[in-house]
């Protein structure tokens, strides 16, 4: 009999989230009305916008992993990997903390994307964690397990299972952090061309703090998205304190990345306005920016054992 497991709830959140907001970006000239185009390229941009919101849309309805006595299959955006029971090697949770079927052999009948992927092992993995709400009580797992009796998910289940809260799950930071980036993106872009109508009217570098709050919010996900990458086995040892501090983190960091970029943006534009300083490159002050991105993590983790301090353990 078979059994089909679409993505779990958080994934598919993640997957609206992400068509909305990246076609979104496209379209955010327009949106605050400041296109300076022609009407061809709103068109164009809108052609693209849709290519992608339906390219995510399509990947959230169609992506499943299916399981029948024969064996297992994980199709995702178009694309079917199949591996029969007996070549299941085993379920294993890698040094980022994502669930992965391992099988014993290539997963990819093109010989070349095999030899690409291998070094790896992603040619011989299906990773199950988009599938799965909650480990200790996930179906497909326990459906893996049925039909390969003899494998290792039930220790795994045991050793891996945590106490998180809802709040604390990465795909939940995931999803706000992705969220926050939107909202406060727009909030930017309607600040940026609030500072040019300044420019035009005679204030000198007008549009510096704009640039850096701008690029620093842009930057700061990306950092926060490789730090994300290992939080699934960064907290697997830790107490639920020190979960809690990790996850508020991720949560103040939007606004501290906000504070952080305002407050430099504006003490470089004093100094430059006090010494008459004309700024014609903006873009001279991206490494200002990326060290911003790279450091709001770390002081949004002070500000929250501040806050929280009675928290501490």
């Amino acid at each position: 009999m078979k059994h089909t497991y679409p993505l779990a709830r958080i994934w598919r959140y993640l997957l609206i989230v992400s068509s909305v907001g990246f076609s979104s970006m496209f379209l955010l000239p327009v949106i605050i009305g400041n296109f300076p185009g022609k009407a061809s390229d709103f068109i164009w941009a809108a052609i693209i916008a849709g290519g992608i919101s339906g390219a995510y849309s399509y990947g959230t309805i169609t992506s499943k992993i299916i399981t029948s006595p024969a064996g297992i299959e994980a199709v995702a955006f178009g694309i079917s990997l199949q591996a029969t029971w007996d070549k299941v090697e085993r379920v294993d949770i890698n040094p980022y903390g994502f669930v992965n079927l391992v099988s014993k052999d290539s997963l990819y009948k093109n010989k070349l994307v095999s030899t690409l992927l291998r070094p790896l092992a992603y040619n011989r993995t299906i990773q199950l964690s988009p599938y799965i709400d909650d480990l200790a009580t996930s179906d497909l797992l326990q459906d893996i397990a049925k039909y390969v009796p003899n494998s290792n998910i039930p220790e795994l289940v045991a050793e891996n299972t945590s106490s998180t809260k809802p709040f604390q799950k990465v795909g939940t930071i995931g999803l706000y952090q992705l969220g926050s980036f939107l909202l406060l993106a727009l909030l930017a872009a309607i600040f940026r061309k609030e500072a040019q109508y300044l420019k035009a009217s005679g204030v000198h570098n007008a549009t510096l703090i704009s640039y850096i709050i701008t690029s620093s919010l842009i930057l700061g996900p990306f950092f926060n998205a490789i730090t994300l990458l290992g939080y699934n086995a960064e907290i697997s040892g830790l107490p639920e304190s020190e979960i809690s501090h990790k996850a508020r983190t991720y949560y103040l960091n939007p606004i501290v990345t906000l504070l952080l970029g305002f407050g430099v943006g504006a003490i470089i534009w004093a100094v430059c306005q006090s010494r008459s300083i004309i700024v014609e490159r903006e873009q001279d002050f991206v490494l200002v920016t990326v060290l911003l991105a790279a450091v709001s993590l770390r002081v949004s983790a002070a500000i929250e054992r501040l806050i929280f301090k009675d928290d501490v353990r």
